[in-house]
């Protein structure tokens, strides 16, 4: 759950009053909240011990090696291009004899979460002390659309190795209420 940085912002505003038709114009907030967070990271094993030879070593997820040492520490985020750096010519597994692989916890971060959620809402006031209220509420989550995906499969007898096959996240949803407060 190591996530370097995270932002969370939260915020509403009243729009002002204008004085002719303000039984239209009156009474919106807009309101808001943003996430921006940098990715975690992930590591790779082999999916069995030793594969081919049992446990030889007495603790499952033995890590493979590393034949390319120039992907080290990078970002794997996109479906499109998480092939490239996750692939098993850059890895190779145990041979008998060999307990771990070279490659070390951690080597390898999702991309970083950015999340933009907001709503508009308009009140009316009714009767002589305000004995009712009308609220219109729209709300949008996930407004910019934006995929966020998970990690990509770690485990290097997957067929799918390396392949990113999930989101983690929705895609928009709106809604849109109407709630009679009396």
């Amino acid at each position: 759950f190591d996530s370097l940085h995270g932002l969370q912002l939260s915020y509403s505003y009243d729009l002002p009053r204008i004085r002719t038709a303000s039984f239209l114009l009156d009474g919106w907030q807009i309101s808001g909240a943003t996430m921006v967070k940098s990715g975690t990271p992930f590591t790779l094993f082999i999916g069995s011990d030793a594969p081919g030879y049992g446990n030889v070593d007495g603790s499952g997820g033995d890590r493979p090696h590393v034949v390319d040492a120039s992907i080290l520490g990078s970002t794997v985020g996109d479906p499109n291009t998480s092939t490239q750096i996750i692939n098993r010519a850059r890895f190779r597994l145990l041979t008998p004899g060999e307990h771990r692989g070279s490659i070390g916890r951690n080597n390898f971060r999702k991309s970083g979460i950015a999340n933009l959620n907001a709503a508009v809402t308009k009140q009316w006031h009714g009767g002589s002390a305000r004995e009712w209220r009308l609220l219109l509420r729209a709300e949008a989550y996930n407004l910019t659309n934006t995929p966020q995906f998970d990690e990509p499969q770690r485990n290097f007898t997957s067929p799918a190795f390396g392949k990113i096959t999930n989101t983690l996240n929705d895609g928009r949803v709106m809604q849109i209420g109407l709630r009679l407060v009396l």
